[in-house]
């Protein structure tokens, strides 16, 4: 009995969550389209808050801090099926960065507006999947929070 009621409950957590986080059909054609996301079954976001959200100055030593997330969190992961991009608030601070292959800025602030509008942050997680559903996780996170996003978005 105590199994069913753990199943239920699991299964209205997941209704719950498809329901609640799901991008509208053209936010999410214009994301495919702005962000040159392809075939590829997850869309993984690296979102830079704005500097004044954040304690420290969080565009200081961009390369560094890429070097950073993908040698201590994308490399441990298997991201066969999925697109990683680095989407940056303050595009004047990122500057020369923004190559617009892998590091973007945010386009007329949507993903700040609709996801990452907290402050007190300096970094920000997404996890958008193929059909709309999303997770997304505020603040530090590492390969773990990113592969239990890709699970959860699996089921």
């Amino acid at each position: 009995m105590k199994k069913l009621i753990f199943f239920t409950f699991l299964l209205c957590i997941q209704i719950a969550i498809g329901q609640e986080n799901t991008i509208p059909k053209d936010q999410l054609k214009a994301i495919q389209e702005t962000y040159n996301w392809g075939e590829e079954q997850f869309l993984i976001i690296n979102y830079r808050q704005p500097k004044n959200f954040c304690s420290y100055n969080n565009y200081e030593n961009l390369a560094e801090s890429e070097n950073w997330f993908k040698n201590n969190v994308f490399n441990k992961l298997d991201l066969s099926g999925c697109r990683t991009i680095f989407i940056y608030d303050d595009k004047i601070n990122a500057g020369n960065f923004l190559d617009f292959t892998t590091h973007y800025d945010d386009v007329g602030h949507y993903f700040l507006q609709k996801f990452f509008n907290q402050k007190g942050f300096c970094y920000g997680l997404l996890v958008i999947s193929k059909n709309g559903t999303y997770l997304k996780e505020m603040g530090e996170y590492n390969h773990k929070n990113i592969a239990s996003m890709i699970d959860q978005l699996s089921l």
